[in-house]
């Protein structure tokens, strides 16, 4: 018998793309599944009206679930909405602007059916699309302890759309903080990886439609969501050994280095130069993996020599 895996597809002012997600989860050739939507629109909203209406094509369906909040809370609360109804072995998320293939469910529920404990979720690669039709397919192969890492920003899966997990580890790690508004799957990620390993399939296995994410922001814009990230996970960073906290440092100023270069911002550039402990050979490195991601039209993370698994 598969093992019972919940979808939790958490929903917000896109009534027509959630549709789309709902259907591409419909055709996984894996029957064993819950689909679980959570509609976090405001209750007098026209967009909850529509997506009411648009998903009531699915209310026969036994393993479809439907969930109104009674008022908008956020990304983070639909989430664990989602996870105290679910009812699988396994739970995994779908952004309701993304859509799955259909060796999804199947290729990560197998993959942890066939392994330890110790390794409480998995991942696979992806495609991205932007709005010029442009793919971006995922070379990030690592696996193992990558608590470091994920919490560097430097593990690229993608989206929370990709991971899978098994149930009984958010029972011991706890649902997602409801007080990140940004960087929730990263923060509840993070917390995973502290305790557990995360295991690599090599399929692509979903597509993520960046073209209706994709916002122009300021240097300053970047610049403040780069410094309350350091603020969100200062507690983590700081219970680091000297070695660990070093390195997260150093790979998170490789992030304000990138975040200068593409505003084309000279003085923030100098700013991150100035107090950062890079050789010339390691930002000549990361200037030719930017340049290489960007040719090949790649994703995966940058890796300084420190770095093991």
């Amino acid at each position: 018998m598969n093992s019972k895996v919940s979808i939790i597809i958490p929903t917000f002012k896109r009534p027509e793309r959630v549709v789309r997600a709902v259907e591409s989860v419909l055709k996984q050739d894996y029957d064993n599944y819950e689909i679980i939507v959570v509609d976090d629109n405001d209750p007098n909203s026209k967009e909850r009206k529509e997506t009411s209406n648009n998903l009531q094509k699915y209310s026969k369906l036994t393993n479809f679930i439907y969930i109104e909040h009674s008022e908008n809370k956020n990304g983070s609360a639909a989430r664990n909405t989602g996870i105290r109804n679910s009812n699988g072995k396994y739970i995994t998320f779908l952004d309701d602007d993304d859509e799955y293939y259909e060796n999804k469910l199947r290729i990560q529920a197998n993959c942890l059916d066939s392994i330890g404990e110790e390794w409480g979720l998995c991942y696979t690669s992806y495609e991205k699309i932007d709005r010029f039709g442009n793919r971006q397919y995922s070379l990030e192969k690592s696996e193992g302890n990558l608590y470091i890492q994920a919490l560097s920003k430097n593990l690229f899966i993608g989206s929370g759309s990709n991971f899978m997990i098994r149930k009984s580890v958010i029972d011991k790690i706890g649902v997602f903080d409801e007080t990140f508004i940004r960087n929730q799957d990263l923060e509840f990620l993070v917390r995973a990886l502290k305790s557990y390993k995360i295991k690599y399939v090599d399929e692509i296995t979903f597509l993520i439609h960046n073209e209706v994410r994709e916002m122009k922001f300021s240097y300053k814009d970047l610049k403040v969501i780069n410094e309350n990230y350091r603020l969100k996970f200062n507690s983590y960073i700081s219970s680091l050994s000297t070695k660990d906290r070093i390195l997260v440092n150093k790979y998170l100023d490789l992030i304000d280095f990138k975040t200068a270069i593409s505003c084309l911002n000279l003085k923030g550039l100098y700013e991150v130069i100035r107090r950062s402990s890079y050789s010339l050979k390691e930002l000549l490195e990361f200037i030719f993996y930017l340049i290489k991601r960007t040719l090949t039209k790649t994703s995966y993370g940058f890796k300084f020599k420190e770095v093991t698994h």
